[in-house]
């Protein structure tokens, strides 16, 4: 039963129960939690201090009744708080949610683990939540984002610089007696857009034109790292105008030896004779 409403109810803490408010109120402020609860039959609000720093509100102002705390909440986490309240009252289940509060233009971020409180008739007479603010901890987390993004951003400028350094990119075709030889290499949409393909066209002191298209299997750095080193490789061994097949071969043995067992490489090499005419490839 509810007591008449000319009387006032007092209760004080003595010896051992001081302490342990005290002892859990260092506790709430050093993990910046706080509590409420709301009694939906008195019709009553209760706040720890701790949730009314949290708020940034003033005691004297009293704790937010459950229709005056939506217009704090971050308009975009409004369907939060709304399925944070329904999920109470239709099903009495435990809810644990997170979202934003906007006080004074600040923005901060709140986890909520709620329950409620039922009568004997299974019916939600009152809702009990512990809040805790997680603001640091949400801007932590950005700031390691974008600092990721950053280095991702370096990471995939330095190795298009190596790649555009290894492709013949100044220029992009070749004109020789009687063809041109040109390139032009299409991207995934998807995915890293760096990879290992290269390709070269270049000419021989016999009158000859060495092409290549190959590609070094992996992504991004370690692709065109690889690209780097089998392109360097075929172009010096081409100097020495032997048939492709041999070429290739002799390719073949210098990744094994130098490679991991698990990278693979692929390269078609050829020599146009422009005089024949005549592709061996």
């Amino acid at each position: 039963p509810m007591p008449p409403a000319d009387t006032s109810l007092a209760y004080a803490l003595h010896g051992a129960a001081i302490d342990q408010a005290r002892r859990w109120a260092e506790a709430e402020r050093m993990a910046l939690l706080g509590w409420g609860e709301w009694n939906l039959y008195a019709n009553t609000v209760i706040w720890s201090q701790q949730l009314y720093q949290m708020h940034d509100r003033n005691t004297a102002d009293g704790p937010m009744t459950l229709e005056e705390y939506p217009p704090i909440v971050h308009p975009e986490d409004l369907p939060i708080v709304a399925g944070l309240l329904r999920g109470l009252l239709v099903r009495p289940d435990q809810v644990d949610v997170e979202y934003r509060i906007v006080i004074d233009g600040a923005v901060r971020h709140l986890r909520v683990i709620a329950k409620p409180v039922l009568d004997p008739r299974e019916q939600v007479m009152a809702i009990r939540a512990v809040f805790q603010d997680i603001t640091a901890r949400r801007a932590a987390e950005q700031a390691l984002a974008s600092s990721r993004a950053r280095v991702e951003h370096q990471r995939r400028r330095a190795t298009l610089q190596l790649q555009r350094a290894v492709l013949p990119s100044s220029r992009s075709s070749l004109v020789v007696p009687g063809y041109q030889i040109a390139v032009r290499c299409l991207r995934a949409q998807t995915g890293d857009r760096i990879g290992g393909d290269w390709c070269e066209a270049s000419e021989l002191p016999n009158r000859s034109t060495f092409v290549a298209i190959g590609d070094f299997a992996g992504r991004a750095l370690e692709a065109a790292a690889g690209m780097a080193r089998l392109g360097n490789a075929l172009r010096g061994l081409a100097i020495t105008e032997q048939p492709p097949k041999l070429l290739l071969g002799w390719l073949n043995r210098l990744v094994y030896r130098q490679e991991a067992p698990e990278v693979t490489a692929s390269a078609v090499i050829g020599y146009l004779d422009p005089d024949t005419p005549r592709m061996t490839w």
